[in-house]
């Protein structure tokens, strides 16, 4: 449990050193996201599509026979949905937008183009040499990117009221460039994932729907 907190301190730590200006000012940061990122938190179980719910309690299950509060392993399980906060709060105060409304406009369309299980199939092959562990983190971090990415266009299209419809309305006004990566990500699927180069290869073709591989 402590490493899964640390895991996420990390993470937002390494966010804020290449996200923030240099000579990083602690206070003005602090007031920027804590408020946002409480929130969010506290809000993270009406935010989430149904199947991460599910995640989160398959992730919380060796906790809870080695005797943790169901409730203190469930919140530990979900701090893995907190490593996209600070791009969320970011995007919600740049917008002047709730935090938990654009938050179910990234889940959302991270869900569909299934982000998280691409990112999780990169961590599997993160096991060998260093330069293949930086090369799956720089991965990882660019996928998060895609996903920021791709909240801001459907906000940009659509608002952030009735998510799931905005999310919709958005892939469907833009087919042309969603359904090569859709074909592509459904042909990933359906094989094991055992090359880094095939989650690159993933990773390019969202970036064309997203408008950086121009």
């Amino acid at each position: 449990m402590t490493l899964d907190i640390n895991h996420l301190i990390e993470w937002v730590t390494l966010w804020f050193l290449r996200n923030v200006k240099a000579g990083l000012d602690i206070g003005p940061l602090v007031r920027e996201f804590r408020d946002g990122i409480a929130t969010l938190s506290d809000g993270l179980g009406g935010s989430l599509p149904a199947h991460y719910m599910q995640d989160i309690k398959k992730r919380a299950e060796p906790y809870t026979p080695q005797g943790v509060p169901e409730a203190l392993a469930l919140r530990i399980a979900n701090l893995v949905n907190l490593y996209s906060a600070c791009d969320i709060v970011r995007l919600a105060n740049r917008r002047k937008l709730p935090v938990n409304d654009v938050s179910k406009i990234y889940f959302g369309i991270g869900t569909h183009f299934h982000l998280g299980r691409l990112r999780a199939a990169g961590d599997q092959l993160a096991a060998g040499s260093h330069w293949q562990y930086l090369a799956v983190a720089a991965l990882t971090e660019e996928i998060y990117g895609h996903q920021l990415a791709l909240a801001n266009l459907v906000i940009e299209s659509g608002g952030v009221r009735n998510p799931d419809k905005v999310v919709s309305s958005w892939l469907d006004n833009n087919r042309d460039l969603v359904e090569p990566t859709e074909r592509l990500l459904s042909e990933l699927w359906s094989t094991d994932i055992n090359d880094l180069s095939m989650i690159a290869v993933a990773s390019r073709s969202l970036s064309t729907v997203t408008g950086d591989g121009d």
